[in-house]
């Protein structure tokens, strides 16, 4: 078995137009993705084997800003020069892999298209149509010697492949830019359309932001995801409470079932932050990271499984026909601000009534629900946000001081889960303990500003 990668160069410049094809160099975008993209590539086994690039300025100065933003790993000094690769077709690629015959079982191609796209379709049979800058693509070639590949039509296997687009949230957001967003969607519309429209777009945004959910290297991706899915829930759940529709039941059970599939992940990606900008653990922190990453992959791995299945397609394609279709949108025709309002305030009469009951007893449940019922008010507010601006002022610190409590109760539920599967060290033991005290007291802290909060009604 072989394994090739094909990475295409960052995005170049064209600025200056004396300059030769080969001799144009990185735009600053270009340094923006391998910047974005480098740490994941390495994690894919991108850089294992070896690496050849292509004497082209733009491909040189790829390698050059990979290289550096892993240092260590001495890419740009192990990496060799194939004047080669400085091709437009991909028969001058298998050619120079069947004669040079390279040594290693692992061989990344720093190249340039259309020539790397034409060899991954000829290679694998579900090759992506396109190949974007600084975009990678793994193919499994089940080969003993890279003269085979020749021969080889449509039998590799597509292993993996990465863009910068799915590795970087902030990269993503770029690709928006030109959309229209959804405040100039809704502006001006009754609320019978906002609602649909609003639907409509969060699903829009929950499919784009899918691929960067399953590669997994920017947290962002799956906090955006969850946010779009819980907000998408809290219309629904409004409209259930105001107006029969059909199959809106079975819907908002599906879309509930996607967002909880999340909620774990999330929790780890937020201690893995957290962790990172503690200092005070020099000897617990590494083996905790370590730990957490390892329970994080295999959440991970769920979720990719979920997100790549047919049923998780099926569910959402069903959501999609529902907030598409004319009955439900005849089914709001009748919807008013009012009755909206009516279902925030009953919400809001809730969350007193369970802030009244808190207790120095009260269980950590108890404000995680508190916390929920503030999400489920903020979500309904922001419905009519020219309504409820003074509201929404007032929610946003008391969501952020409930946050903060659950995030400390997760954390010290997973540090539980953590002493429990090892033998700590002495060292790693005492800091443990002290560690888990300071999250205890900072949880203390938070229960006594919440028990302090003033009802949302009043």
């Amino acid at each position: 078995m072989k394994h090739l990668f094909l990475l295409r160069h960052a995005k170049s410049s064209w600025e200056d137009p004396s300059l030769a094809d080969d001799e144009r160099p990185l735009s600053p975008h270009g340094e923006l993705q391998a910047s974005a993209v480098a740490a994941g590539l390495q994690r894919r086994g991108a850089f294992a084997g070896t690496v050849y690039a292509s004497p082209a300025v733009r491909a040189q100065q790829t390698l050059s800003n990979l290289s550096h933003s892993l240092p260590g790993l001495a890419l740009k000094s192990r990496a060799r020069n194939a004047p080669a690769l400085y091709n437009f077709d991909a028969k001058a690629l298998i050619n120079w892999l069947v004669h040079a015959n390279p040594s290693a079982e692992s061989v990344t191609l720093i190249g340039h298209n259309p020539a790397l796209e034409q060899l991954a379709q000829r290679l694998i049979a579900d090759a992506p149509d396109s190949l974007p800058t600084l975009g990678m693509l793994h193919i499994a070639l089940p080969i003993d010697s890279w003269k085979e590949v020749e021969g080889l039509e449509k039998g590799g296997e597509l292993s993996d492949s990465l863009t910068p687009v799915d590795a970087s949230y902030a990269l993503f957001k770029r690709t928006l830019a030109g959309q229209p967003k959804l405040k100039n969607k809704i502006k001006n519309k009754t609320l019978p359309k906002r609602l649909p429209t609003m639907l409509q777009h969060r699903y829009g945004l929950v499919r784009a932001l899918e691929p960067g959910v399953i590669a997994g290297e920017d947290p962002e991706f799956l906090h955006q995801y969850r946010v779009n899915l819980r907000r998408s829930r809290a219309v629904v759940e409004a409209i259930k409470a105001t107006t029969p529709v059909p199959k809106l039941k079975k819907a908002l059970k599906r879309i509930k079932k996607r967002a909880q599939a999340t909620s774990e992940l999330r929790d780890l990606d937020v201690f893995l932050q957290d962790i990172s900008d503690t200092p005070e653990l020099p000897h617990l922190g590494a083996a905790l990271r370590r730990w957490l990453r390892d329970e994080a992959r295999k959440r991970q791995q769920t979720l990719c499984e979920a997100l790549t299945s047919e049923a998780y397609e099926e569910d959402m394609q069903r959501w999609r026909a529902l907030i598409e279709s004319d009955a439900f949108k005849q089914a709001l025709k009748g919807l008013k601000p009012k009755q909206i309002h009516q279902v925030l305030k009953a919400r809001i009469t809730d969350h007193d009534t369970q802030l009244a009951n808190l207790s120095a007893d009260s269980p950590d449940a108890a404000l995680h629900e508190l916390r929920k019922s503030v999400k489920r008010i903020r979500y309904l507010a922001e419905l009519m946000p020219e309504r409820h601006s003074d509201l929404l002022k007032r929610l946003k610190p008391r969501q952020k001081l409930l946050g903060d409590y659950q995030d400390r109760a997760v954390q010290l539920t997973w540090l539980a889960a953590f002493a429990h599967k090892q033998t700590l060290p002495d060292d790693v033991a005492q800091e443990f303990h002290t560690w888990r005290q300071t999250l205890i007291a900072r949880q203390q802290h938070r229960r006594e500003q919440i028990y302090q909060l003033a009802p949302l009604g009043q």
